[in-house]
C-alpha cells in the first residue's frame, strides 16, 4: 500500500508536464536520491541466498518488533555526510529519519547540532528539547542515578541535556541553563558535568569565585578547565594562581592558550592540532559573554604570559614533543611519552611559574 502510494505520485509529479512538479522534485532531492540508492542496494541485498537466521514468524513478529529503530549503519552514514561538510544533505536526510521515525532521539540531536553550528539557536534549543523529550521514551522501567550514563538507552537523553545547556549559555540564558545543570547532577547522578557547565555560566556571569571553584577540582583530569580557572583567578586579583593554571592548560593546549589570549587562530592541520584547536573553539564560544565583556588588562596579561621567553621555550618544546610523538621505534616514542607527561603535570606547571615575568 505505502510502495504503491508512493508510486502514484512520483507517476504524477512529472516535470515535463508541470513546473511545479519540477520545483517539488528539486526541493526533495537529496531524499529521493537516499531513497533511490537505498533501493539499489536492497534489490542487490535480495539477490542473496537467505542465512538461516534471517527467517520470520508467521505473524511477521520480528519485522513488527524491529520497526521501531533506525540501523546504526545508516545513522553513521548520514553522520558522516555531515563530518565531510556535505551539511544540507545531511540534514535532508536527518529531517526524512525523524518523520519517518517518531522517537529518533539521535536524529534530533544531529538537526540540533547542525542547528547550532550555523548559530540559529533557537531552533537548536527546540531539537535538542526534542531530543529529550524522545530520549526519555527510551528510558527502561527502573532507572537509577548511577545507571544514567551506564545504561545506553539513557545517552540520547543525556546528549540532549548537554546541548541544551550550551545553547543556553550561547543564549545568554543563565538561570536555565543553571537549572537544567542542576538537574544532570540531581536526576542523572553526572556532578562532573554539571560542574564543567557551571563554570562556564559563571565565568560569563562575573561570578569568579564560583567559576573557580566548579573548575578548580577537575583542572587536573580535564586540562581545558585550566584556563577557566586561570581567568577566574586573575579577576580574584590571585595573579600568581592565574599564572600557574595558564601555563598548566596551555602546555596541554598551547593553541588554545592563544586563542584564549586573544589571538587568531590559524587554520589546524594536524590531528593534534584539530584536538588543540577545538578546545580552544568550545572555550570561545561558550565563555562568548566573558570574552565581549573582559577587561583589557586581562588580556594583555594573559598574553604577557605567552610572551615570556620561558613560555614560549616550554611551549616549542611540547609542540615538537607532539610531533615526535608518532615517528621513531617503540622505545623512542616510550621516552617522548614520559617527557611529554613531565612537561605537562601540574607539579612542574607550578614549579615554573614562578618564574614567569608579567
Amino acid at each position: 500500500k505505502s510502495l504503491a502510494g508512493f508510486v502514484r505520485h512520483l507517476l504524477l509529479a512529472d516535470p515535463h508536464v508541470l513546473s511545479s512538479s519540477r520545483a517539488l522534485l528539486q526541493e526533495h532531492i537529496h531524499e529521493l536520491e537516499y531513497a533511490k540508492e537505498m533501493i539499489n542496494f536492497r534489490l542487490q541485498e535480495a539477490k542473496d541466498p537467505p542465512s538461516g537466521s534471517d527467517e520470520d514468524t508467521p505473524f511477521y513478529w520480528r519485522y513488527a518488533l524491529q520497526g521501531r529503530y533506525i540501523s546504526g549503519d545508516e545513522e553513521e552514514y548520514v553522520e558522516q555526510l555531515w563530518r565531510k561538510g556535505e551539511t544540507e544533505k545531511a540534514e535532508a536526510l536527518f529531517r526524512l529519519l525523524v518523520e519517518c521515525f517518531d522517537d529518533y532521539a539521535e536524529g534530533h540531536n544531529y538537526l540540533g547540532l547542525m542547528a547550532l553550528e550555523r548559530e540559529e539557536l533557537e531552533e537548536a534549543l527546540e531539537h535538542f528539547s526534542n531530543t529529550i523529550l524522545a530520549g526519555e521514551k527510551l528510558f527502561p522501567k527502573r532507572l537509577g542515578k548511577k545507571h544514567y550514563w551506564r545504561d545506553v538507552k539513557t545517552r540520547p537523553y543525556m546528549r540532549g541535556v548537554y546541548n541544551t545547556i550550551v545553547t543556553l549559555i550561547r543564549i545568554g540564558d543563565f538561570d536555565e541553563a543553571l537549572d537544567f545543570a542542576r538537574s544532570l547532577e540531581e536526576r542523572c547522578g553526572d556532578r562532573i558535568t554539571a560542574e564543567h557547565y557551571r563554570a562556564r555560566v559563571f565565568l560569563n556571569m562575573s561570578a569568579w569565585l564560583a567559576a573557580f571553584n566548579c573548575a578548580g577540582g577537575s583542572h587536573e583530569m580535564s586540562t581545558g578547565e585550566g584556563f577557566i580557572v586561570a581567568l577566574a583567578a586573575y579577576e580574584l586579583g590571585r595573579e600568581d594562581d592565574a599564572k600557574a593554571y595558564f601555563l598548566h592548560a596551555a602546555l596541554q593546549y598551547p593553541r588554545a592558550a592563544r586563542m584564549v589570549a586573544g589571538y587568531q587562530a590559524k587554520k589546524p592541520k594536524t590531528h593534534d592540532e584539530i584536538r588543540d584547536h577545538n578546545v580552544g573553539a568550545e572555550l570561545h564560544n561558550n565563555l562568548r559573554w566573558h570574552f565581549r565583556n573582559r577587561r583589557r588588562a586581562c588580556e594583555t596579561f594573559f598574553k604577557k604570559i605567552l610572551k615570556d621567553p620561558l613560555v614560549k621555550e616550554l611551549l616549542a618544546e611540547v609542540e615538537e614533543l607532539v610531533g615526535a610523538r608518532h615517528d621513531g621505534d617503540a622505545g623512542d616514542r616510550r621516552s617522548t611519552a614520559v617527557a611529554l607527561d613531565l612537561l605537562r603535570s601540574w607539579k612542574y606547571a607550578k614549579a615554573k611559574a614562578v618564574e614567569i615575568v608579567v
